[in-house]
This record gives C-alpha cells, structure tokens and sequence, in this order.
C-alpha cells in the first residue's frame, strides 16, 4: 500500500458584477478540519470521461446549483498542495477555471450538509469583493487563483484596472 495518492480535481472561480464591482464566490466547506482555510471555490473530481471543464462545469452546478456560468475563454489557473488523510499523504491539483454568473439566483438557498456546511455564522455561501475575497482565502495557492482571475477580467477589460495587475494566468495542460 502506497502512503501517498494523486488527486486531480476541477473548478471554477464564480464572479459576477455588481454595479461595475466584481462579486467572487467562496464556499464554506465541510470537509477542511483548519478552522482558517474553510472557504473555498467549488471544485470536485473529475468522473470517467470527462474533460477538465466538464468537471468544472458540473461541479460547480452540483455545488451551487447556478447552473448558468459563462466560462471566460483563454483562463486557466493551476493550484497544487498537499493534505494528509487517514493516514495518507495526498498531493492534489486543482485546475480552476473562471465562470461569469449573470444570474445568481439559482444559488442553493442551503449547502448540501457533507461537502459545504454552515459556518457560525449561518453562511454557506458568500459572494465578496476582491479584497474581502483574498483576505477570506487562507491558501496562498487559492489566493493566487483568485488574483490571476482578477487580472484576467481586467486584461479583458471586463473590470476597470484599480491596482497593480496580479500574475498572469498559467498555460493550460
């Protein structure tokens, strides 16, 4: 038995504007025994068959039940780290899309109760500015995700540059 397992996951940044302001969507998660690093953006597995933005595609309508989110051509972002469960060490990569949300109202009045939970304060779901966003995020690696979307609605033009730009996206596999 290997101590160590790979793990290939998919998601999508949500954004939507809100009077010209960009809204960035975390989830509260269920599953992340750090206190800290609770939110999150949806993400899950990928099944038999599918390609990456598939996976992101369906897991983000599983998770939030916005089942229209325009996905931004030409952004891709990449986040990798490892965890330790039941014992093992397990090393995940995280391919992360950006998804435009026109309409948010098909968000799940509740979170499913395994994978998303309420917090203390009785959220599951938050949509936050960019900074509320950034500072909400406790893994570097997310927080670069969330920075290269940013800098991506902005090169597109989609957003109105306010501060220094963020990293480029990377390359998709």
């Amino acid at each position: 038995m290997r101590d160590e397992l790979f793990q290939k996951s998919c998601g999508v940044v949500p954004v939507r504007l809100v009077d010209g302001e960009p809204r960035y969507l975390l989830l509260h998660s269920g599953l992340v025994r750090n206190p800290k690093a609770t939110w999150e953006f949806p993400k899950g597995s990928m099944e038999e068959g599918e390609s990456p933005i598939q996976t992101a595609r369906r897991e983000c309508r599983e998770e939030t039940g916005l089942c229209e989110v325009r996905v931004v051509e030409g952004f891709f972002a990449l986040d990798t780290y490892s965890f330790r469960r039941e014992g093992r060490r397990i090393q995940k990569q995280v391919s992360y899309f950006l998804g435009i949300v026109d309409d948010p109202s098909g968000l799940k009045a509740e979170p499913d109760g395994r994978e998303h939970v309420l917090d203390a304060e009785g959220e599951w779901a938050r949509w936050l500015s960019y900074e509320d966003a950034r500072t909400t995020l406790y893994h570097e690696g997310q927080r670069a995700v969330l920075a290269c979307a940013h800098a991506h609605l902005v090169a597109l033009k989609i957003l109105e540059e306010r501060a220094a730009p963020a990293p480029a996206p990377q390359e998709a596999p």
